[in-house]
């Protein structure tokens, strides 16, 4: 076998921020799921198995400065872009590792006890030797308490389409040139078969497999080949998942996307009873069947404890929401994964009206006279679509953080060119996270540190300079008086400015 072990390695994975791997959001996570989440009031650890290209890691570790950070990954390139940005930023909790799975478990280099492990996507891609280093290095490294989080493309939802990576991966395999050429083979042919009425694709021709189909129509390769050319790739079942990190002394608490919760966001109510009835052992696999669920976003922990009345009473004091967009954009009305529309104004527009002042304890927010007499799964309920629809995230209340390294990571993106960036996000020390944001927006941020007297028209002109101001500059002018108007008050408020 290669240095790679057949995972991709000749292409950068796109950069990307995922709220969901923050403390605060892992934090909220165990407490919606009942379990006593990790305090962020006082230093803590951090690892990010195969980081990508660091844009998470370097958002956590300059919104969290008193955590300590690391980050992993067997691809030099990715390493590399990392450990720039953590340079630009002046990130001194961050240490970057250019190190495979096997290495990390087997201590080849010193890493402390942690609170926190994370790894997004990596390990439904990896083989089945990579899958067992990780649960060695989970084994070895996760603290008492610590929160681990994975993510995955699970079955029974993938049970349809399972044939169509296999079909992407051989495609390119027998092609020629490079990865991009390769993904674009594999494109054509697709593309051929779809036209032509393969009875493959025309037996299966339901939403989830026209979304996949539209995905390797238009995504870039650097995508594609990370999502479907792994030679370790298959999905996996949630429970063989448990088994394996059973096998590291991790339980499952149960999911990271908060939809999935509260059983009520996703089932209907016949659903429900059954799972009641289900053994606790088994709810996760129903669930997957019920809902055909083909991703999972999961948070185990090592030596779970569930929350007594008492203790989740004090936790509501400190975990809290943060609008993360302009109370105007924000909405009572949202439509699950389900299609099920929560239209639910008389619970909603009172606590976005008080989140609108700024963040709030969950405890404060359950105090609202429009929730004081209802039940708290109401609340829980609020907190997790919300957090879901992108309209609020979770926060440590009392962490305190400073600001001046989230503020200094922002300004070294804001500065770089914008045209090919992926960059696209703001760190912020009150989230312990970070909000996603335009090219645009980064360009009035960097006008705004810079202290221009008339930031719109020096985003005009960097726009211009830069080759991506696609709009006309009178709906250009527009967009950015709209940031300023509904964003700037936003990063004020969140230390992100």
């Amino acid at each position: 076998m290669s240095w790679n072990n057949g995972y991709v390695a000749d292409i950068a994975y796109p950069a990307g921020f995922f709220p969901e791997l923050s403390p605060a959001h892992l934090s909220l996570a165990c407490l919606l799921n009942g379990y006593q989440p990790v305090a962020l009031d006082a230093p803590f650890t951090y690892c990010e198995l195969g980081c990508g290209r660091g844009l998470t890691a370097n958002a956590l570790a300059a919104s969290n400065p008193h955590g300590r950070f690391y980050a992993c990954d067997f691809n030099p390139a990715h390493v590399a872009e990392a450990r720039e940005l953590a340079a630009a930023a002046g990130l001194d909790n961050l240490t970057v590792l250019e190190n495979s799975f096997a290495e990390l478990a087997g201590g080849a280099v010193a890493l402390p006890q942690f609170d926190f492990v994370t790894m997004r996507g990596v390990y439904g891609w990896i083989n089945d030797e990579n899958r067992a280093h990780i649960a060695a290095f989970l084994a070895r490294y996760v603290k008492p308490g610590g929160v681990v989080h994975v993510n995955y493309n699970t079955m029974p939802g993938w049970a349809a389409a399972q044939p169509l990576q296999r079909l992407v991966l051989e495609v390119a395999d027998a092609a020629v040139g490079t990865r991009t050429q390769r993904c674009e083979q594999a494109r054509q042919v697709i593309g051929q078969l779809v036209a032509l009425e393969a009875r493959y694709f025309t037996e299966h021709s339901g939403d989830g497999m026209r979304q996949r189909l539209e995905s390797i129509r238009a995504d870039g390769a650097d995508y594609l080949a990370h999502e479907y050319m792994n030679h370790g790739w298959r999905p996996l079942y949630h429970a063989d998942v448990a088994d394996q990190l059973a096998g590291a002394g991790l339980a499952y608490v149960g999911a990271a996307d908060l939809t999935r919760a509260l059983p009520g966001l996703y089932l209907t109510p016949p659903q429900r009873q059954q799972y009641a009835r289900t053994p606790p052992a088994l709810r996760a696999t129903v669930a997957d069947y019920l809902a055909n669920t083909s991703f999972r976003d999961d948070v185990y922990v090592r030596g779970a404890t569930p929350l007594s009345p008492a203790l989740r009473g004090a936790w509501l004091e400190r975990i809290g929401l943060a609008l993360t967009v302009p109370r105007g954009l924000a909405r009572h009305k949202i439509t699950l994964a389900s299609g099920q529309l929560v239209d639910d104004a008389a619970l909603y527009q009172p606590v976005l009206d008080a989140l609108a002042a700024g963040p709030r304890s969950l405890a404060a927010l359950a105090a609202l006279p429009a929730l004081r007499q209802r039940d708290p799964a109401d609340l829980y309920q609020v907190a997790a679509l919300l957090v879901s629809s992108g309209q609020a995230s979770g926060y440590a209340v009392g962490a305190d953080a400073d600001a001046g390294p989230a503020r200094r990571l922002n300004r070294a993106m804001a500065a770089a060119p914008h045209e090919h960036s992926s960059n696209r996000v703001l760190a912020s020390a009150v989230l312990g996270g970070g909000i996603l944001t335009s090219a645009t927006a980064q360009l009035v941020y960097r006008a705004l540190c810079d202290g221009e007297e008339a930031p719109a028209a020096r985003v005009l002109d960097w726009a211009r300079e830069e080759g991506h101001a696609a709009a006309e500059p009178a709906e250009l002018t527009a967009k950015i008086q709209r940031i300023l108007e509904q964003l700037v008050p936003l990063w004020r408020q969140l230390k992100v400015l």
